[in-house]
């Protein structure tokens, strides 16, 4: 299993700890950083990760994603935890309808299941981002 990034040079990919993602800090020693602008991360064990645009005020602004990733065979996780918002009382809109997946269906012998969603978040200052997040999941 892997997850993806695709983004613009203005932009990278930090994994950081719960605790950074959650008050949107950018540690001085993240967990790892891509400023590649094609960042594919391993998710091999089951856990969550934490992930990060470490540019000024992206991550305030969206720019982040948690992901579980659960063993075979374990029940549907529990949510994520919510973190109050640093940033505005009314998050900026977005051009686009909130992304709502579901879960993936089997593929074949193996099992695997392809989940695609892109993420897109306007900045309100002429910068827009898109981030596509690729997940292919292969029988463990």
């Amino acid at each position: 299993m892997a997850a993806s990034f695709l983004y613009g040079s203005s932009h990278d990919v930090l994994e950081v700890t719960s605790v950074a993602y959650g008050s949107c800090g950018t540690p001085s020693n993240p967990i790892s950083s891509d400023k590649s602008g094609n960042t594919t991360v391993a998710l091999k064990a089951a856990g969550t990760r934490y992930f990060i645009c470490g540019t000024a005020g992206h991550c305030r602004s969206g720019m982040k994603m948690a992901v579980r990733v659960a063993s075979s065979g374990s029940p549907p996780p529990s949510p994520l935890p919510d973190f109050p918002p640093d940033g505005p009382a009314d998050p900026p809109s977005l051009p686009f309808p909130p992304l709502s997946l579901s879960p993936p269906a089997p593929m074949g012998a193996a099992g695997g299941a392809c989940v695609h969603a892109k993420v897109a978040a306007d900045l309100g200052i002429g910068i827009s981002m898109m981030m596509a997040m690729v997940v292919v999941a292969a029988a463990l």
